[in-house]
Parts: structure tokens; C-alpha cells; sequence
């Protein structure tokens, strides 16, 4: 036997035969063997005491046991033996005389091992010694086996009861502290304890802990924890162990065990497990969690979008009323066609009692109730000043007011009450306003579905840039209306006055081709008359004064024709028609002038929509200015009439001194004229009859060339 086996066995013989102990103890101390011998009852009861064990290094490998002593029966000492735990399950070996089969099985049914009988040689102690000592370690080994299974059984079925437990918890603090006191219970702790990783500063806040625990409401994270590995210490005659909670690579948490003196084997490792098992239950939890906040997200932004989509529909529904209230007010330019549209559409969008559009006079700066929801004859009649009453404040100062409690407001004007009939509650009213100019404001009178809001304010505010802008167009219009009578009125008179200007132009020789047929008539007559002629003489005079009588009705038509008023109404007509009129007007004046006309007039030429005395008249402007322009030597006018796309032109080309550049562009200005004598008005008056009816007049001329002026008039009416 080597030194570990002397080490590792140590050996009790119980007989009172001093010299066979002797002997014994020789053999045994040769082989090295640890030995304590006791040769009566008291002896061996005082080893088993505190005493004893105390002053015994480590527990008996192995007992030699007498069979027969003076003061000791060895079957009682035996069934003593295996009452006290040092030698509870040591291998024990009777000595004793040579016994039969019967006494053997005696023996080994109280519990011995082995039988002995005395004397035996020393080899053969020794070679029972060495067997049974390696009985020992194997029954010991044995027993630790089972006991270490034993308490993994248990921790299995602990950690399996507190991860089926932990399961069921959605709730963080519940599972937490369930989980610390189910440890307590399970691992016979006497504290547990949980902490939860702040990742943002790596350090470890308490999340629960049992009654039993103290620990730290925030402790730093160590180091070793970081590199996921359990650590133990004692504190203060505890022992302490922290097994850190970790998912894929993440430190979660850890869960701290205290026990008094020691921590037994196998309770770290299996909190270890229990660690996977939390691991994965707090990611659960964290999931839920995130999935409950996700879903409060998700109600939140759905019950934030219900109310989006209904603001949204309000929103649309009123923009289309403005745009249909924009739209009725425009398709209408009488006043109180607008007014009403407008208030229409406002009671539509917010329900009022009552409700007026009241405008600023600009004549006597007065405020008069325009339009209301309601007849009101008296408030029609009632004329405020600005500033005075809540509308007159608006009006004003130009900015909205909403009084929800009109009886404390110190500018409500209380006589309404009794103009109306009406209790006023509350009152919302907006200016309007047009180029920073305030021309009134709508009133709106006590809301039927409760108190005005900021909604009611931002909808009649929009509102009521429409009614403004509306209501300018209105009165613009109604202004650019008195305009244009008056224009066409005074343009009419222009057109009038140049008509006879043109016809005094043309007085001397119209007047030389009346007193033609005038004398012709004379003498017609002063020969039947006066003198003796025979009845077919009469007649043939009588007749030739008949027919200067009709040319003469022919002179006076055309120069009345020429000269009335224009009726001022398109109809269709040839231009040719009207170029054979006027030529034939102007017939003596061209003779007088020594001017040669030339007509190319096309016969294609269709008939044109236009006013057709009004372009006779431009045509004789045309024509009388070439004859001034020709005056001190004999000239041609030559008038072509052609198709030109969409346009049919009257082209009149003279021989005239021409125009210089410098005056060319002055031509068509009002009252311009290089004769003095002129008015300068008739090629001013042509050039707007001609624009009116859609066309152009273009003038070419180049001094001493002569002059061509164009009048294109449009085959269609625009």
C-alpha cells in the first residue's frame, strides 16, 4: 500500500485480546494504515461521542469486530455500530472462532460483510483490508451518485414547475416576483433576487426580491457578467452566487441566491438552466410588451387617422360647398343674387338662426344690414356706426371676433334683440375684406348644435373671402356696366358727329348734285308751264322732270342712310355693296377732285357679319382721307375686295402725298390730324368699329408714294 491509500483508510478494531490487537496493529501500521482500537463498550462509546469526533481526523474506512468479548456482545455491537452514522455504511468484518455455515449466515443477516476466523495469517487481513477498502470508495461513490441524482432530480423537477409556472406570465412584475420566491421555495435559499440590465449604461437595476433578500436597488455591472459567466462570494457569512439571464450573446439580467454557510452542489448549475428558461420568458415578455405598445401605436394612430379621415371629410365636404358657393355667387352679378347664394351656403355649412351680410356705404360711411337668413324689415332699416356693436367692432378693426357669451361683452349692441325677435347667445362674425380693405362682414347669430368653435371661425373666415371678392366683382361690374352705357353712349354720339362731319365734308358737292336735278326740274317745268306746247312735248318734259325728281329721292336716301344713327346690330352683308354705297356717295366729290376711282371687287367676296352702316362709315374715313391726300393734284384710288383666310379685306390704294414715318405711327390717336381744319377723330372712331368687330386695320404709306390702307374683317362673328 502506497502513502494515498494509508491517507484514505483509516481502520477500528473492537476485541479485548491485547495481543491479538498488538498483532493487528503491527500488520496494519506496516501497510501503513491508520488504526484505532477499543477493547471495551466504554472505549468505543466515547469514539461515537462529540468528543471522539472531534478529536478524530476523518471517518472509519473499515471495522474488525470481535465476535466474543468479556464486557461486549459482539451482535449488539454490531447492530450498534451500524446505528451510528460514521459507520453506518463502513464494510465490517467479524472475527471469532471457527464457526458453521448456520453461524455465518447469522452473521451476514445482522448486517456483517465478512467473516474471519481466528488465528488467520497476515496475508490474508491485508488482502481483505485492500478488497474491502476498495468496496468502500466504490459504496461511496455509489452513494454520492445516487445522491447527486437524487438532487438533480429534484432541481429538474424545480426548474420544470418554475418554468411551467413562469410561462404563463405576461406580466413582468408578476412573473418576477413569483419566479424569486418559487428559488426561495424550491432551492432552499434563504434570498433570491433579480436585476435587470440597463444597456445604455451596462448597469443592473432591482426588479424583485424575496422577503428573505437584501439587496442593492442598483448595482454596477462586473465585468465577469459581461463575459456570461456565473460568479460566487461570501458576504458576510453568507454565501452569495450570480448567474447572469442571457439571450443570443445579450445579457438580460441576473438572478442572485444567497445560503447560509454554503452553497450546495448543483443548485448553480441548475439555476443556470432556470436562467435559459427566464431568458426566454422575459424576451416573450419584452415581445408582448413591444406587441401591446405596438398595438396602442396602432389604436392610437387608428382612432388618430378616424378622426384625420372625419376632420378630412368635413374638410372636403365644406371645401366643395365653398367651391359650389364660389361657383352660384360667380354665375350671378346681380347684388342680391350673390348675397343670397352666400348666406344659403353658410346656413348650409353651419346651422344659425340668424344671419346678415352687412356692408360699409362708402357715400354716407354708414353699416346697413344688406341680406338676412330671415326677413327682418326693421333690421333692413337699421343703419349702425363703425365700431358700434360687435359687428361695427369687426367692420372696424378688421379682425373676427367669436363671443360665446354676448352678454358680457361690452360691445354687443342688445337692441338686435328686439329688431330680430331673437335672444342672441352668441355670435360669430368675420370681416370682409378686399385689397386690405374692409367692405363689411358676416354675422352669424347663435349656433343651433351648441357654442361657434375654431373650426366655425377658419370655415366662414374662408368663406367670406369669397363673399368679398364676390361682392367687389358685383359692384365692378355693375361700375364697368355705367362704363360701357356711357362709352357706347358717347362712342354713338362720336360716331354721329363724325357721320355728319363726313357728310359736311361732302356738302359742296352734294350740294352742286342736288342743284342739278333742282334746275333740270325748274326748266322741265318752266317749259311746260310757260310755254305753248303741244301735249307729247309736255309730256316728255313732265316726264324728264319726274326722273330728276327720282334721282333727287335717290341723293337724299343715300345721304340720310349715311347719316342715321346706327342701330348698331350685326347682320350679314357684302362688303361690295356697301363700297358701291359709299362710292356712289362721294360720286361728284370725285368728280370735283379730279380723282379717278378704280373697283376691283372680287367676286367671291362672302357676306360678312357686321354692323353695316358703321362700316360704311369707316370706309368713307377712308376714302375722304386719300381725297385730302390727293387734293392739289389729279389722283387714283383703286378699292380691291379679296378673300384672305379667315378674314375678307378692303384694300383702298391712293396716289396721295403719302404719310411721313414719324407721323405714321399717330395716325389712329384721338384728335390727331396733320390738317388743322380736321377733327382727327375719323380714322380714331374706324379703327375702334373695326376692332369691335374682331379685325384690323393696317396702313402702309411711304412719302410721295402714296398710301394703302387694309381693313380685314372676320368671315365669322366672335
Amino acid at each position: 500500500m502506497g502513502k494515498e491509500t494509508a491517507t484514505l483508510s483509516h481502520i477500528l478494531v473492537v476485541d479485548d485480546d491485547v495481543q491479538f490487537t498488538d498483532l493487528i496493529n503491527m500488520i496494519l501500521v506496516r501497510q501503513r494504515y491508520g488504526l484505532t482500537v477499543a477493547r471495551d463498550f466504554a472505549t468505543l462509546n466515547r469514539l461515537f461521542s462529540e468528543e471522539g469526533r472531534e478529536e478524530r481526523q476523518r471517518p472509519y474506512d473499515l471495522v474488525l469486530l470481535a465476535g466474543m468479548m468479556a464486557d461486549l456482545d459482539g451482535r449488539a455491537a454490531l447492530q450498534w455500530l451500524r446505528t451510528q452514522p460514521e459507520t453506518a455504511d463502513a464494510p465490517i468484518i467479524i472475527m471469532s472462532t471457527p464457526a458453521d455455515a448456520t453461524e455465518r449466515s447469522e452473521w451476514i443477516a445482522l448486517d456483517a460483510d465478512d467473516y474471519l476466523e481466528k488465528p488467520f495469517p497476515p496475508e490474508e487481513i491485508v488482502a481483505r483490508l485492500a478488497v474491502y477498502r476498495q468496496i468502500r470508495r466504490l459504496r461511496t461513490q455509489k452513494r454520492q451518485a445516487e445522491y447527486r441524482i437524487k438532487v438533480q432530480e429534484q432541481h429538474l423537477r424545480a426548474i420544470n414547475a418554475i418554468g411551467a409556472m413562469i410561462t404563463q406570465y405576461l406580466d413582468l412584475d408578476a412573473m418576477l416576483h413569483e419566479t424569486v420566491e418559487s428559488v426561495v421555495h424550491y432551492f432552499d435559499c434563504i434570498g433570491c433576487a433579480i436585476y435587470l440590465c440597463a444597456h445604455e449604461d451596462e448597469s443592473l437595476t432591482l426588479a424583485a426580491h424575496s422577503n428573505g433578500a437584501k439587496p442593492d436597488a442598483a448595482r454596477p455591472l462586473p465585468s465577469i457578467l459581461r463575459q456570461q459567466q456565473p460568479i460566487r462570494r461570501t458576504i458576510q457569512c453568507l454565501q452569495e452566487a450570480a448567474i447572469p439571464i442571457m439571450r443570443d450573446n445579450m445579457l438580460l439580467g441576473v438572478i442572485v441566491i444567497e445560503h447560509a454557510d454554503h452553497i450546495p452542489p448543483g443548485v448553480t448549475p441548475a439555476i443556470e438552466i432556470l436562467s435559459v428558461q427566464l431568458a426566454i420568458t422575459l424576451t416573450n415578455i419584452y415581445l408582448f410588451q413591444d406587441i401591446q405598445e405596438s398595438n396602442n401605436q396602432l389604436r392610437t394612430v387608428a382612432a388618430e387617422n378616424t378622426q384625420l379621415l372625419a376632420r378630412e371629410k368635413d374638410r372636403r365636404q365644406h371645401a366643395e360647398q365653398l367651391y359650389t358657393m364660389a361657383q352660384a355667387m360667380s354665375s350671378s352679378l346681380a347684388m342680391e343674387q350673390v348675397l343670397m347664394e352666400a348666406m344659403d351656403a353658410i346656413q348650409s355649412m353651419i346651422q344659425v338662426e340668424l344671419g346678415s351680410i352687412v356692408l360699409l356705404d362708402d357715400e354716407t360711411g354708414k353699416l346697413i344690414f344688406m341680406h338676412s337668413l330671415t326677413p327682418e324689415p326693421d333690421l333692413n332699416l337699421t343703419r349702425l356706426e363703425p365700431g358700434q356693436g360687435i359687428v361695427g367692432e369687426v367692420i372696424k378693426h378688421g379682425q373676427p371676433l367669436l363671443v360665446n357669451d354676448v352678454k358680457n361683452h361690452p360691445r354687443f349692441y342688445s337692441q338686435i334683440d328686439q329688431l330680430t325677435g331673437k335672444q342672441t347667445r352668441s355670435i360669430l362674425c368675420v370681416p370682409l375684406v378686399v385689397h386690405d380693405r374692409v367692405i363689411g362682414a358676416v354675422e352669424l347669430l347663435n349656433k343651433r348644435s351648441g357654442d361657434f368653435d375654431m373650426v366655425d371661425l377658419a370655415l366662414v373666415s374662408s368663406a367670406a373671402t369669397s363673399i368679398a371678392i364676390a361682392i367687389e366683382n358685383t359692384r365692378l361690374y355693375q361700375k364697368q356696366a355705367e362704363l360701357i352705357r356711357q362709352l357706347q353712349q358717347s362712342q354713338a354720339q362720336s360716331i354721329q358727329s363724325e357721320k355728319l362731319a363726313a357728310t359736311g365734308r361732302l356738302a359742296a358737292s352734294l350740294a352742286h348734285e342736288i342743284n342739278n336735278p333742282l334746275q333740270a326740274i325748274h326748266s322741265c317745268l318752266q317749259l311746260a308751264t310757260h310755254f305753248d306746247l303741244g301735249p307729247e312735248k309736255q309730256a316728255e318734259y313732265l316726264g324728264m322732270a319726274g326722273e330728276e325728281v327720282e334721282r333727287l329721292v335717290d341723293i337724299v336716301t343715300r345721304i340720310l342712310d349715311f347719316a342715321r344713327p346706327s342701330a348698331g346690330e350685326f347682320e350679314p352683308a357684302n362688303i361690295n355693296t356697301i363700297i358701291s354705297q359709299v362710292v356712289q356717295l362721294t360720286h361728284k366729290h370725285v368728280i370735283h377732285h379730279n380723282v379717278t376711282i378704280k373697283q376691283f371687287l372680287g367676286s367671291d367676296v362672302p357676306p360678312v357679319p357686321i354692323i353695316p352702316d358703321q362700316i360704311g362709315q369707316v370706309f368713307m374715313a377712308i376714302m375722304l382721307n386719300a381725297f385730302d391726300a390727293m387734293a392739289d393734284l389729279p389722283g387714283a384710288l383703286s378699292i380691291t375686295t379679296r378673300t384672305h383666310g379667315r378674314y375678307v379685306e378692303a384694300i383702298f390704294a391712293d396716289s396721295g402725298e403719302g404719310i411721313a414715318p414719324d407721323v405714321l405711327p399717330h395716325i389712329f390717336e384721338p384728335f390727331f390730324s396733320t390738317r388743322p381744319e380736321r377733327s382727327g377723330l375719323g380714322l380714331t372712331i374706324g379703327f375702334g368699329i373695326v376692332e369691335q368687330h374682331g379685325g384690323q386695320i393696317v396702313v402702309e404709306s411711304e412719302p410721295g408714294m402714296g398710301s394703302t390702307v387694309t381693313v380685314r374683317l372676320p368671315r365669322t362673328h366672335h
